[in-house]
């Protein structure tokens, strides 16, 4: 068990340390195009996309995998 769970940790980690600074570079690129709203939350927004990218992704990470 001391294998897998360190793979699965591993896995976890590597997986939302990853997601996080493309998701940053997307708002950055999104803000300097005008195109990220901010904090407004409607069903087109760029603000809101980051989030569910970002929420997926540490529910896929703690789900699937520990």
């Amino acid at each position: 068990m001391g294998d897998e769970l360190f793979y699965n940790c591993k896995f976890g980690v590597l997986q939302y340390v990853l997601i996080i600074p493309v998701c940053a570079v997307i708002a950055f690129i999104t803000i300097a195009a005008g195109a990220y709203e901010g904090p407004e939350w409607y069903v087109c927004c760029m603000c809101l996309c980051l989030f569910l990218c970002l929420y997926l992704s540490l529910c896929l990470c703690l789900r699937l995998r520990v």
